[in-house]
């Protein structure tokens, strides 16, 4: 064989080992995954994190952006600063302290082109013994049950991008309890619906109800 033809042969093979080594196709370049990981669990997807803070004195109430939750639920940040500063805020409060029920209207807004999914406001943290009177139902996803309510709260449940929907918050605070924030996140899931049985009618207490 000649020289030349038997080093051109040795090249070739020496090609097509290297493009077979490996888990890749046969010649496709190496590119590394720089997915960035919003889901958190299944295809639901946080899209904010947040406190709500009560002061009693001047009967009102604010949102303060929790940022020690956001690694815990891997939150996207699309409802919150910097993504958006209007996309959760409270609109209206009032505390009745003869029946221990404080109010509070929060707005909220799509502010993406996405149409999610049974949008809800989970209750993560009620801050001592608060509970939330009026939920739309209870979920598991996130560990124990929390309570919620369904932002896009008609029959399809969706929440179309740039839409806004108000939703009044009522909370009962037991004899003795603290003003300790409640936390909440705002979770959304794409494609499609959550495939959890809910809860329509959530958790009632017949004594914070009367």
């Amino acid at each position: 064989m000649p020289r030349y033809l038997y080093f051109s042969l040795l090249v070739i093979g020496t090609v097509i080992l290297s493009a077979c080594s490996g888990s890749g196709s046969p010649g496709t370049p190496f590119t590394p995954d720089v997915t960035p990981q919003a889901v958190s669990t299944g295809n639901h997807h946080v899209w904010a994190s947040f406190d709500i803070v009560f002061d009693t004195e001047n009967e009102t109430a604010e949102i303060v952006w929790k940022r020690s939750a956001e690694k815990h639920f891997n939150v996207i940040g699309f409802m919150q600063p910097p993504s958006c500063s209007n996309c959760i805020v409270i609109t209206d409060a009032s505390y009745q302290p003869n029946l221990q029920k404080w109010s509070i209207e929060i707005q909220f807004k799509n502010p993406t082109n996405l149409t999610g999914y049974d949008v809800r406001a989970v209750l993560t943290e009620p801050g001592g013994n608060k509970v939330l009177i009026n939920p739309g139902g209870v979920t598991q996803e996130w560990g124990a049950p929390m309570q919620f309510v369904a932002i896009g709260d008609m029959a399809t449940r969706l929440f179309a991008p740039q839409a806004i929907h108000k939703h009044w918050l009522v909370f009962y605070f037991p004899p003795g309890e603290t003003w300790k924030n409640v936390s909440y996140i705002v979770d959304a899931h794409y494609p499609g619906h959550v495939p959890e049985p809910l809860v329509e009618n959530g958790e009632s207490d017949d004594l914070v109800n009367n």
